[in-house]
């Protein structure tokens, strides 16, 4: 996979770019970046999340996401509000440990 001038400079497709971006083993694409930044419809979404299953960084960029709060798109094969939960369960966790 490589990234191309259009994906570095997308808003949608990240701040910043995943540290694991320049692997060509990914299942993502980012001169498709489209295709994970789906409409509400359910079968693009579950889509995207289908490229994911397979990826062999769907964790790590799952991660990624959660901890550089992406709000936009499929990441790891969670959606946005899949990962605000995730983070507020985090701060939850760090509020009761401190």
């Amino acid at each position: 996979m490589t990234t191309n001038h259009r994906t570095q400079h997308d808003p949608r497709w990240a701040r910043r770019l995943p540290p694991f971006a320049g692997r060509r083993d990914l299942a993502c694409d980012p001169a498709h970046a489209e295709e994970f930044f789906p409409s509400e419809d359910a079968r693009s979404i579950a889509a995207a999340v289908r490229i994911c299953a397979g990826c062999p960084v769907a964790a790590e960029c799952a991660e990624w996401a959660v901890t550089t709060d992406q709000r936009y798109g499929i990441w790891g094969g969670t959606t946005a509000p899949e990962r605000h939960a995730e983070r507020r369960r985090r701060n939850a966790r760090q509020r009761i440990t401190a």
